[in-house]
């Protein structure tokens, strides 16, 4: 886990983001908790939800199984990565 990393940085006497840039990938609200803020990948769970329904009922209804879906993301800077 990213907080896992900043905890082991500020044990370890590592500055964040001067010395080390840390990413994670899930947007979870601790991420905007911790200090510094974790920079992250938002995973857009909403529409992954949705796409997920749709095909699970598309499925059900008619047998049909997508081959792939693409849902975007989008990286949200903070503090924990310096650009």
């Amino acid at each position: 886990m990213a907080t896992g990393a900043l905890n082991a940085c500020l044990e370890l006497g590592i500055k964040v983001p001067d010395e080390f840039s840390i990413i994670g990938f899930d947007n979870i609200i601790l991420s905007q908790m911790t200090t510094p803020k974790l920079t992250t990948v938002d995973q857009n769970m909403k529409k992954l939800g949705e796409k997920s329904a749709e095909m699970l009922f598309s499925y059900i209804e008619s047998g049909y199984e997508a081959d792939k879906v693409l849902i975007n993301t989008k990286l949200i800077l903070r503090e924990s990565c310096k650009v």
